[in-house]
């Protein structure tokens, strides 16, 4: 069974609250970034890498890539997964990825992501039904920017 230890949207993907926060929190040794842009763009890659505490590796793979290899991870692979969206969220637990909780944390504010769903975590009208959709599933959805933070459940 794989051993996904925390999964979170954040379109920061790593950076402070997760490389100090919910890194060691989890004990992740693993950062997989499900994510069908990220994945094709060497420079974001980079950037974001630069981000991930020393002796924690990083992964990216299309959502596609993440359904088919996420199962072959070794018991010692500590994962936090991350995606930037709830549309790519869905597609994993609609194909088998054993997601039981889903962290929301950063979602900038844009036109094209107008829904408030909790503070810093923004959505449009298709993502909003995806968390429902989860929700629906039985996926704990819920709102902590830091795990220190107390977990504000989604409300929908």
């Amino acid at each position: 069974m794989v051993n996904i230890v925390h999964t979170r949207l954040d379109d920061r993907y790593i950076h402070g609250q997760v490389a100090t926060g919910w890194i060691p929190h989890t004990q992740a040794n693993l950062v997989v970034i499900c994510n069908d842009a990220v994945a094709e763009d060497e420079m974001r890659k980079q950037l974001i890498s630069i981000a991930a505490p020393e002796g924690v590796g990083v992964r990216y793979f299309s959502v596609q890539k993440t359904i088919d290899v996420i199962h072959q991870a070794s018991q010692k692979q500590h994962i936090l997964l991350m995606a930037d969206n709830p549309l790519d969220a869905l597609k994993l637990v609609e194909n088998g990825v054993p997601i039981k909780e889903l962290n929301l944390g950063n979602r900038a504010y844009s036109t094209a992501h107008d829904i408030n769903v909790y503070k810093s975590y923004h959505v449009n009208h298709e993502e909003k039904l995806a968390l429902d959709a989860l929700v629906s599933k039985g996926v704990n959805v819920y709102y902590a920017l830091t795990p220190n933070d107390s977990k504000q459940a989604y409300k929908g």
